[in-house]
C-alpha cells in the first residue's frame, strides 16, 4: 500500500512540476508576444513622427526660397528706381 502511495506522490510531483514549467512557458510566451507587439506599435508611431518633421523642414525651407524670392525682387526694384540694370 505504501508503494502505491508513494507512486502516487510522485505522480502528482511530476504533474506538478509540469504544470509550474508549462506555466512558466506559457508566462514566456505571453511576455514576449506582450514586447513584440509594443516594439511593432512603437516603430509606426516613429515613422509617422519622422514624417511630420520632414515636412516641417520642406515647408521651412520654402518659406526661406519664398523670402529670398521677395528679397531678389525688392532689390531689383531698387536697382531700377536707382537707374541701373538688374543684371548686376
Amino acid at each position: 500500500m505504501e508503494d502505491v502511495q508513494g507512486q502516487v506522490k510522485s505522480l502528482i510531483d511530476g504533474m506538478s512540476y509540469i504544470y509550474t514549467v508549462k506555466a512558466a512557458a506559457s508566462e514566456y510566451k505571453i511576455a514576449k508576444a506582450d514586447k513584440e507587439s509594443g516594439e511593432a506599435a512603437v516603430v509606426p508611431q516613429r515613422v509617422q513622427e519622422a514624417k511630420v518633421l520632414e515636412i516641417q523642414v520642406l515647408e521651412a525651407q520654402a518659406r526661406v526660397q519664398a523670402e529670398k524670392k521677395a528679397a531678389l525682387q525688392l532689390k531689383i526694384e531698387l536697382l531700377k528706381l536707382k537707374g541701373g540694370t538688374a543684371s548686376g
